[in-house]
């Protein structure tokens, strides 16, 4: 970490699964309304979108990790930590889907989405929720999905993972209300289907007569970012990672 890192005088924030898609737009948007970042992704990607949010000023760690793996998920937040200095908010994001018939999709990969979309951030959500505890504030958001709303057939795997994440954002905010509230917990409810690279059509999306679509990598031409209007816990009012943390 250089010196002009640590003393940038800008917050950090941390995005996981930050190469594409969503995250890559949250990270955008945390470059732009002035904050430094740790930005996550599985390939050397991260590299590359490291270099588009160091254009609005940011600081970036770039992190190549497999959240999928525990070890993937200590050197992400070992990463947060030589930084020296405290994480304002954390964005949760990486995840994966798996399109297909139950009966025909493979169990291996089922249980990697698992890993990634469940178990990854339970445990990177422990250290970040002690850390923003211990200093007294700090914001985290946790992309869930509509998928998290109704029942997902042919990817039966994958929307009940989000309902995971919806249901742990929401039990964690009440604890941090009670705990250290000063620190939010949000939950990213809305997304539905995404250009990204995470994952082909589903098999429901694309008439049987018709190939699948390809899907395009956000980073390669992301619509333009604008300040986000996240709905908070869908529950009460609007919290927001950007917007309310002062640069």
């Amino acid at each position: 970490m250089s010196t002009d890192q640590r003393d940038s005088g800008r917050p950090l924030a941390l995005v996981t699964g930050a190469s594409a898609g969503i995250g890559y737009q949250l990270a955008l948007l945390f470059a732009r309304n002035g904050y430094d970042l740790v930005a996550t992704g599985r390939s050397d990607s991260i590299d590359r979108a490291a270099a588009d949010f160091e254009q609005h000023g940011a600081h970036v760690v770039p992190v190549r990790a497999d959240l999928s793996e525990r070890d993937g998920v200590q050197v992400v937040w070992q990463a947060v930590q030589d930084t020296g200095r405290p994480l304002e908010a954390a964005v949760l994001n990486a995840g994966r889907s798996i399109g297909g018939a139950f009966l025909d999709t493979d169990l291996d990969d089922e249980l990697d989405l698992l890993a990634l979309n469940i178990t990854s951030v339970v445990a990177l959500a422990k250290p970040v929720a002690r850390h923003m505890a211990d200093h007294g504030n700090g914001k985290i958001l946790i992309t869930s999905s509509l998928s998290a709303t109704l029942p997902t057939p042919y990817e039966t795997v994958y929307g009940p993972s989000r309902a995971f994440t919806y249901m742990f954002a929401e039990a964690l905010r009440q604890e941090m209300k009670d705990r250290a509230p000063g620190v939010t917990v949000t939950a990213l409810l809305l997304p539905g289907a995404t250009d990204s690279n995470s994952t082909p059509a589903p098999a429901w999306a694309t008439p049987p007569s018709a190939p699948a679509p390809r899907r395009t990598a956000a980073s390669r031409s992301p619509p333009r970012a604008t300040a986000p209007s996240w709905p908070a816990e869908t529950t009460s009012s609007a919290e927001t990672c950007v917007r309310n943390s002062p640069p």
